[in-house]
């Protein structure tokens, strides 16, 4: 089973947006209340794959505020979830048309396309 949150990385997006995705993501493997104890439990499906797409991932890097720094964490330790000290690895998922900053390029696999020729227009539309 897969749980998907879309972020839209803008000139203006901030920190709290981006990481109210990641936190839905990582906290849908926390379901119910346990049984008289009040914490959450551990879902029952260990398949439960949790991806954020975040899209136009380097324009955020226009933003002064680098909203994306945010990142660099959730890319190298996951989502701790609050009261406990476990992490929770959320898939991220980016596509950008501008070039994201080297630090989470290289944390990612960089996959670059050129320009489309005009026989491939034509064809397309």
């Amino acid at each position: 089973m897969v749980f998907g949150s879309t972020f839209l990385a803008t000139r203006v997006a901030d920190t709290d947006g981006l990481n109210a995705h990641f936190r839905d993501c990582a906290l849908f493997k926390y379901v119910g209340e346990g049984e008289g104890s009040g914490d959450a439990v551990m879902c029952a499906f260990d398949d439960v794959i949790p991806i954020c797409v975040i899209d136009e991932l380097g324009l955020a890097n226009l933003n002064l505020s680098r909203p994306l720094k945010l990142l660099h964490y959730y890319f190298d330790k996951g989502v701790q979830i609050e009261g406990r000290d476990e992490y929770v690895r959320v898939l991220p998922f980016a596509t950008s048309n501008y070039a994201p900053d080297y630090a989470n390029e290289n944390r990612g696999i960089l996959i670059c396309t050129s320009g489309l020729s005009e026989e491939v227009l034509e064809h397309v539309f």
